[in-house]
This record gives C-alpha cells, structure tokens and sequence, in this order.
C-alpha cells in the first residue's frame, strides 16, 4: 500500500470532526469527535478557557476536515508529477534522437568538407595545367580557355521575371 492508500484510509475511518460542549455540559470544555455512524465513543478532548477553547477546537476541526480537500489536492499533483515524468522521460528520448541526427549531419557535413576540397584541388590542378598549356602557346587549350569565356559572357536564357513586369 502506498502512502497516499494509506493516508486516505486513514480519513476516511476518521470521517468528518464536528466540535461539541463535553458531556458534562461544561461550557469551558469542549470535544471533537466524528461525525460518522460508527463512532465509537473515543474523541480528542480539547480543554482550555471559553470562547477561545471553542475555536482552538472549531480550527482543530477544521483542519481534520479539510484532509479530504488536500488529499485530493495531493493526488491532483501526483497526477502532475506523473505526468512531467512522462514529460521529462520523452524530452530525453527526443534529446537523444535529435543528439543522434546531429551527430549525422555533422559526419555529412565533413564528408562534404571533404569532397569540396578535393574538388577545388582537382579544380585547380586542371586550371594550372590548362594556365600552363595557354603560357606555352598551346592553340588547343588557347580555344578551350577562348570559348569558356565566350560561353561565361554569354547572358542566361531563362528570365529571372523581373523585366517581363517592370514598367
């Protein structure tokens, strides 16, 4: 039995308090006993002076008869806690998955640091070697290099859009 079972077995043998005068009809003296079908005659005895005895007795009912309102309050945040545990538990889960595609992305993005270095060198490699072909006097690559530039300066075919509105 867990302690709140336990707790709520408890109120409820207690059941609801009321405050009474005792037995013997001293008006300085008062009790608290339940207010249930099978109270067995046992009570809290409050003893003190007057007017305040019976308060201290009212507030000690009081608070007796409010633990089925916090009981509910308690189970209401253990519900709560319940349920920022699921909360916690699959933020966890989602930080390990996101830790996990990260970690992906991170290797892609080297293995393409990689490949784009690779490709500059090459680049440049192919450019020295054709640089060096034009410096020799070399018509061959003298036309390649010739035509790549007529084929740079040559202006898009396809419209960007803008023209077409402007007025």
């Amino acid at each position: 039995m867990t302690a709140l079972e336990e707790i709520k077995k408890a109120i409820e043998e207690i059941g609801p308090l009321k405050v009474e005068f005792t037995p013997d009809g001293d008006e300085y003296n008062s009790i608290i006993a339940p207010v249930n079908d099978d109270y067995d005659g046992t009570f809290f005895t409050v003893i003190g002076c007057g007017d305040k005895q019976d308060k201290l007795g009212g507030y000690m009912a009081l608070a007796v008869n409010k633990l089925p309102e916090l009981l509910s309050t308690l189970e209401s945040l253990q519900r709560e806690n319940e349920e920022l545990r699921q909360d916690r538990d699959r933020t966890a889960r989602n930080r390990d998955m996101y830790r996990g595609q990260v970690e992906r992305q991170s290797a892609q993005i080297t293995m393409f640091r990689e490949e784009e270095t690779r490709l500059r060198e090459t680049l440049f490699k192919c450019g020295s070697f054709i640089a060096d072909r034009y410096q020799e006097g070399d018509t061959e690559y003298q036309v390649v290099l010739l035509v790549n530039d007529a084929i740079c300066r040559t202006p898009a075919l396809a419209s960007t859009g803008g023209e077409h509105h402007a007025e």
